[in-house]
């Protein structure tokens, strides 16, 4: 399935694997973090994934991040008996130039106050 991206410019790509949990099913995600939100932490826009192939140990998504920003990157896993949520894993990241470096999350809105150009000079 393809998508289309909803930015313009260059893009990177990010590969996420999602390892196979027995009696679970995945969710892995990735959003583009535009600004702070009282109720959900974060204004986000959520970028679309595509699947990549299954293997014995899981399966890998590639993930295209359109331009420098800060990013939230994560994998949902809930339980196929009960569909209650078992874990989430979460890791944010800035993207500049090329370059991918992880970050905290209480790091995230030091981001959005500053912006990249100024931060790296």
């Amino acid at each position: 399935m393809e998508w289309e991206n909803p930015f313009d410019g260059q893009e990177e790509e990010f590969e996420l694997f999602v390892p196979y949990v027995r009696g679970t099913y995945a969710y892995p995600y990735a959003s583009r973090i535009t600004g702070q939100d009282y109720r959900f932490g974060f204004v986000r826009k959520f970028l679309p994934r595509v699947r990549g192939e299954l293997c014995d140990y899981g399966r890998e998504y590639k993930i295209m991040l359109p331009q420098n920003g800060i990013y939230e990157i994560g994998i949902k896993r809930w339980s196929k008996e009960d569909h209650m949520l078992q874990s989430r894993e979460v890791h944010w990241y800035v993207l500049f130039d090329s370059a991918i470096y992880e970050i905290e999350r209480n790091e995230v809105l030091y981001y959005l106050s500053h912006p990249l150009n100024q931060i790296a000079e």
